[in-house]
């Protein structure tokens, strides 16, 4: 009953066995962002090779008295969270809300070992100088208010 039509069976390694999506598909749109089409412009593994962004690279440096992420705050060894963050980073993976990425990034983590020196704030942490602390360069996202 293989063959109940009478039809020719597909060769085993034909196109139609193969399980890979090719064409177009659509991002989800919102109310503001209409959906747009996507097309893979290119074989499924062509598009595995071209669809990956560039890693975040990040710089974590470990001082005597804790670690730091780039240019960010100390995560002393003192408070169990730090330890536990640079657990996480031992096992491969990076909180987003210590490295500033979005779910899904790949991120290059840096090693710096500064494990003979004590972690002093710089300029750029400390607000840029004068004022109170106040006057640097902002750092982060913001929300609008309002229309």
């Amino acid at each position: 009953m293989s063959n109940a039509a009478g039809l020719p069976q597909p060769p085993a390694n034909s196109p139609s066995q193969n399980p890979t999506f090719s064409g177009t598909g659509y991002t989800l749109g919102s109310d503001s962002t209409p959906s747009q089409p996507v097309s893979t412009g290119g074989t499924p593994l062509d598009m595995g090779r071209m669809a990956r962004p560039e890693p975040v690279r990040r710089t974590l440096t470990i001082w005597r008295n804790g670690f730091t992420i780039d240019e960010g705050p100390l995560f002393p060894f003192t408070n169990p969270e730090s330890v536990e963050i640079l657990r996480e980073i031992r096992m491969g993976r990076v909180p987003r809300n210590v490295a500033g990425v979005q779910m899904g990034e790949d991120v290059e983590m840096r090693l710096v070992k500064k494990e003979n020196e004590d972690w002093a704030p710089t300029m750029a942490a400390r607000g840029g100088g004068g004022g109170g602390g106040h006057g640097g360069a902002f750092v982060g996202h913001g929300n609008r208010l309002g229309r």
